[in-house]
């Protein structure tokens, strides 16, 4: 599974779990399905947020000052 559909799914699983809240009719499945859509839309957004930073990174590798960076992550160096 890459990045994007594990991104995907987890967008899916908050409607999927939002539409099932709005129909359940006990108020504990009611819970436990906006509790399941909240903690998957936690993630979609962390995931996101690691694309992102895998992006930033490999242009920091890219870069030609990389070992002038006053950044200077361990990660940058070359092994």
């Amino acid at each position: 599974m890459t990045i994007d559909e594990a991104i995907k799914h987890a967008e899916e699983v908050v409607t999927e779990k939002e539409d099932n809240a709005r129909w359940e009719l006990t108020s504990t499945w009611q819970d436990e399905c906006k509790q399941c859509a909240e903690e998957h839309r936690q993630l979609a957004e962390w995931l996101r947020e690691l694309k992102a930073l895998r992006s930033t990174l490999e242009l920091c590798k890219k870069c030609q000052y990389v070992s002038e960076c006053p950044i200077n992550y361990p990660w940058l160096k070359e092994d």
